[in-house]
């Protein structure tokens, strides 16, 4: 067993290498291979940077501008006045799934509580940029796999990754999200509240040192982490270029399984999602076709039992009989104010007034451009 010393002085290099940001776990298997510990670059000399063939110019530089030691004792500090917790790579602590990497983080920096195996969870990913159908659709998915038991992972985007994990909130379920910055800084900033709600449950994670910015190069590097965490992947609407898709690559070469919700045909936001289906991904209507292909039980609340009793126990609102006729001109997909006119016997003041009473009673919703549709 290392002596508690040895193990702390352990941590502090490697914190220090990972602060660098040029080596990973494999380049520090071939240092404590060569060497017998990380305690060579403790404070290295030239020739023995130059014994390591993976060490690059750049980080050779930076060892010869800061000691290691002196880099982990910086990140050390920063980890206890921001209250933040920390697990090296091949401690007990660290998630087992990372390991399916082939150069996993040297460091997982994080607040809550980090994800355990044994515990189904799913990456629900998509576009930052996503449409109202696509936001409702990762809303619905993360909270009715979460009211079945099951962890959503994520990564605290805009769009669909903030629904995911306030779908999961929603449910009183377990939400991990992965930043592409360091903490405390949560990126983007409108998110904080929601990653300190995360944190109390489960968890909000990043591989970088305190106060690293979110730099385009980060979130690949964060996709990866995403993947690794998770036993299914469900792509929820992404352009024929996006970076949900190295997400889903990510998925697929370490073996998760991976689903997609359809969308438009006819819509871009959808046209990476339509690509994976028609190349042979699965894909899925709602969380139930999810639990059925993997065959995991479902524990707790099944969402299709509480919809339909929801749905027996409520009396839609009374209604007149213009209302009854304006409704069912309607359908799921919005439709502009000069298209419902002609089925109307109505003035275009008439119809508005009918369309909001409607709203009122939850029963429509308006959407962009004057155009309604079905809540």
């Amino acid at each position: 067993m290392t002596p508690p010393n040895t193990q702390l002085e352990r941590r502090r290099l490697v914190l220090g290498l990972n602060d660098t940001r040029r080596v990973g776990s494999r380049e520090l298997a071939e240092i404590e291979r060569a060497f017998g510990s990380i305690e060579a670059l403790r404070r290295p000399c030239a020739g023995t940077i130059g014994k390591i063939a993976s060490l690059s110019r750049g980080l050779a530089k930076a060892l010869r501008e800061e000691s290691l030691e002196s880099r982990g004792e910086r990140v050390e500090a920063a980890l206890e006045a921001c209250c933040l917790r920390v697990s090296i790579v091949g401690e007990d602590d660290f998630p087992d799934g990372l390991m399916a990497l082939a150069n996993p983080p040297l460091a997982l920096i994080y607040r809550g509580t980090l994800p355990i195996g044994g515990q189904r969870r799913v990456a629900i990913v998509g576009a930052r940029q996503s449409t109202r159908y696509g936001k409702r659709m990762a809303n619905r998915l993360a909270r009715d796999l979460a009211s079945m038991g099951v962890e959503i992972t994520s990564g605290l985007a805009r769009g669909v990754d903030r629904e995911a994990h306030a779908g999961t909130l929603a449910a009183g379920g377990v939400t991990h999200g992965i930043l592409g910055c360091g903490l405390p800084r949560i990126y983007p900033a409108e998110h904080a509240s929601l990653a300190e709600e995360m944190a109390n449950l489960g968890s909000v994670i990043c591989e970088f040192s305190p106060g690293t910015p979110p730099l385009p190069g980060n979130f690949p590097r964060r996709n990866r982490i995403i993947a690794a965490l998770c036993d299914a992947l469900i792509l929820v609407e992404a352009k024929a270029k996006s970076g949900g898709l190295i997400t889903v690559r990510w998925a697929s070469d370490l073996g998760r399984s991976v689903f997609v919700s359809p969308g438009q045909v006819d819509n871009p936001a959808s046209a990476g999602c339509l690509a994976l289906i028609r190349d042979g991904v699965t894909m899925i209507r709602d969380a139930q076709d999810l639990m059925d292909d993997l065959r995991w039980p479902r524990d707790g609340l099944d969402p299709s039992v509480a919809e339909n009793e929801i749905i027996e126990k409520r009396a839609l609102p009374k209604m007149t009989a213009a209302e009854e006729r304006l409704l069912a001109c309607l359908d799921h997909e919005p439709i502009p104010l000069d298209a419902l006119l002609p089925a109307l016997d109505q003035t275009p003041g008439q119809v508005l007034t009918g369309l909001l009473a409607l709203e009122l009673k939850g029963l429509v919703l308006q959407e962009a451009g004057m155009r309604f549709r079905r809540a």
